[in-house]
């Protein structure tokens, strides 16, 4: 008697898209942080760059937890069945990442 074949996982369009967006749109709060640490930090009276300096600061170190929780969360989405929104997330998150390498390169 035949087996029944496993039934093929197909990625559903919209939930893939729903991740690309949300990893897309993380790589928007490494620039809020980085806006508001140069609010909150003032330079020096001598010309000082610490604004610059917590600019920095702030914009890779939220940077860097965006990619850990990216990351972490896609792998587990990934791990659990829902590979759509898993692999959205991983993809949006890295098309985000070159784009903001991009955006450096030009600025």
């Amino acid at each position: 008697m035949a087996q029944p074949s496993a039934p093929a996982s197909s990625l559903r369009p919209g939930r893939l898209l729903l991740g690309i967006l949300i990893g897309l749109m993380a790589h928007a709060l490494p620039f809020g942080a980085g806006f508001l640490a140069t609010r909150i930090v003032k330079p020096s009276p001598g010309g000082g760059f610490e604004d610059l300096g917590a600019f920095v600061v702030a914009f890779f170190g939220t940077e860097l937890l965006i990619a850990l929780a990216s990351l972490i969360t896609g792998i587990v989405l990934v791990a659990r069945g829902r590979r759509d929104t898993g692999l959205g997330l991983i993809i949006g998150w890295l098309v985000g990442a070159v784009a903001v390498g991009v955006l450096s390169r030009i600025g």
